[in-house]
């Protein structure tokens, strides 16, 4: 395939992953109820994404937008809820929820920084809004699977052998 432009190009990568989240609920039904959220995954990332660099000089901006997607190798949900009745008050753990896939968008900024004749450096920052969808496991007679959007940002110093 021959290139058309030096400034437009589709980047894809793949990039380790971890992440934790801490979520707190508390609602009312005939008890007052509290749930500590935890939600860790790990995996392998995989963002395809669209860089449009600007001028010729010799350092360049440019900026990229795209999607990915997470091959998860470890997932882990736990919730703790606890129901007040007056005074008295039950703590329960639960393991409920199973996390079925980890998938958003990303758009940033960076700079390329030539390293010699054919070595680049990159820094780079990037918005991530990425879903998570959890299922639930047990059987309940009706659906409970619940939506998770997270937001994050990342900063990435990379260099191209």
């Amino acid at each position: 395939m021959s290139k058309k432009s030096d400034h437009a190009s589709i980047d894809l990568s793949l990039l380790f992953y971890s992440d934790k989240y801490y979520g707190y609920a508390e609602y009312k039904t005939v008890s007052d109820c509290r749930d500590y959220i935890s939600i860790e995954l790990s995996g392998f990332q995989v963002p395809l994404s669209l860089k449009y660099k600007f001028g010729d000089l010799k350092y360049r901006p440019y900026i990229k937008a795209g999607a990915y997607g997470t091959i998860l190798i470890d997932r882990s949900y736990g919730r703790i809820s606890e129901r007040q009745f007056g005074p008295v008050i039950f703590t329960e753990r639960y393991s409920d929820y199973q996390i079925n896939n980890d998938r958003g968008f990303l758009f940033g900024a960076g700079m390329e920084i030539p390293l010699g004749h054919a070595r680049k450096v990159y820094l780079e920052t990037l918005y991530i809004r990425g879903f998570q969808l959890l299922v639930y496991s047990e059987n309940y007679g009706e659906p409970l699977d619940s939506k998770v959007n997270s937001k994050g940002f990342s900063v990435m110093v990379s260099i191209n052998l």
